[in-house]
C-alpha cells in the first residue's frame, strides 16, 4: 500500500515557526503537505501563518476555532490553550496516511529525518505511537546521557516526563551548547540512541511523534490532553506501547519551564543556537 504523508503543527510563534519552514522546505519531497493548525493566540502569529499558505502550495492552514469553548484548567479562552489541540484530531484518520506531528518549537530537524520517520512508523505499525529521538525532552535526554556520548557534563537526568531536566531553565542551555558543537562538527550521530520501547506506558513529551490515520476515539471532546491521552492513555487502552525511533534526531528548543533563568530568556539566543547554523547553511550554498 502507497501511503501519503502529512506534517502537523500546532501553531503558533513566528519566531520558531520561521526555523521549522526552513528545515521542511529542504525536505518537501518527502512528504504531500504541512498543516499547520491554527491555534495562535497573537493576531502577527495568525496573520503569518495564512501568509505561508499563500506563498507555498504545500502548506495547508486548519482552523477549528469554538469561540464558546473555555479551557476550564486555566480560565482562558479555547482558542490558543494546549487543549484546543484535541480539537484538530479528527483531520488525522485517513487510514493512508502517516501523519507526522512537530511541535512549532521543533527548530532543526537532521538530514533525512522525515524519511526516517515515516518509515519507522510503517515498519512499527504494533505500536501506538511512534516518537522521534528528540533532543531536549527529558526521557530521550535521559537515554541519549546514558548511551555514554553526550550530555555527560549534567547531573544524572530523569528516566520521567516531568523530570530534573524538564523543570531546570539552567541545565537547557548547557545541553543547547553541547547539541550546537555537536552540529558544527558534523558529529550528530553522537546523539543517536538504541530503538527505545516505552514498556511500562511511561508519559514522554509529544514534541515529534507519528503515526498512520488512526481513530484516536473521540479526542475533540476529551479535556484531558492531548499528550496525557495520547501517551498515557490511549496505549494502555490498546495494550500497545510507544516506540522511540533512535536515530531520527530533531531538536525541540523549549519547555515553558526552561523559557526564564534570572533575567535572561532563552529566546535572546536563539539566534546563536538556530539561526546561526542556517546562515552558515546559505553561505556554504553560496561559495
Amino acid at each position: 500500500m502507497n501511503y501519503n504523508c502529512i506534517i502537523v503543527t500546532p501553531a503558533g510563534r513566528k519566531r520558531y515557526l520561521k526555523h521549522l519552514l526552513n528545515c521542511l522546505k529542504k525536505q518537501t519531497s518527502s512528504f504531500d503537505e504541512w498543516h499547520i493548525w491554527n491555534n495562535t493566540r497573537y493576531i502577527h502569529d495568525y496573520h503569518f501563518i495564512y501568509e505561508l499558505e499563500k506563498q507555498y502550495d504545500w502548506i495547508k492552514v486548519i482552523d477549528r476555532f469554538k469561540p464558546e469553548r473555555v479551557n476550564m484548567f486555566v480560565g482562558e479562552k479555547y482558542y490558543g490553550s494546549l487543549v484546543a489541540i484535541n480539537q484538530f484530531y479528527d483531520y488525522t484518520i485517513d487510514k493512508q496516511t502517516v501523519y507526522i506531528r512537530l511541535d512549532d518549537d521543533i527548530v532543526w530537524i537532521d538530514d533525512g529525518f522525515i524519511d526516517k520517520m515515516k518509515r519507522f512508523r510503517l515498519d512499527n505499525p504494533d505500536y501506538t505511537l511512534t516518537v522521534a529521538n528528540i533532543v531536549n525532552n527529558n526521557i530521550t535526554a535521559h537515554l541519549q546521557q546514558k548511551n555514554g556520548k553526550v550530555l555527560q557534563k549534567l547531573p544524572p537526568i530523569d528516566y520521567k516526563c516531568e523530570g530534573n531536566y524538564w523543570k531546570s531553565p539552567t541545565m537547557v542551555y548547557d545541553l543547547h551548547d553541547e547539541f550546537a558543537k555537536s552540529r558544527l562538527n558534523g558529529r550528530v550521530s553522537d546523539w543517536y540512541i538504541k530503538d527505545h520501547v516505552l514498556s511500562n506506558y511511561e508519559r514522554i513529551s509529544i514534541n515529534a511523534i507519528s503515526w498512520i490515520g488512526d481513530d484516536f476515539d473521540n479526542l475533540s471532546d476529551k479535556f484531558r490532553g492531548e499528550e496525557m491521552y495520547l501517551t498515557e492513555d490511549l496505549p494502555k487502552k490498546r495494550q500497545k506501547p510507544i516506540k522511540i525511533c533512535g536515530d531520527a534526531v530533531c531538536l525541540h528548543y523549549a519547555f515553558t519551564t526552561q523559557r526564564f533563568h534570572e533575567n535572561m530568556k532563552l529566546d535572546s539566543k536563539l539566534y546563536e543556537y538556530v539561526g546561526h547554523f542556517e546562515d552558515m547553511t546559505m553561505l556554504k550554498l553560496l561559495f
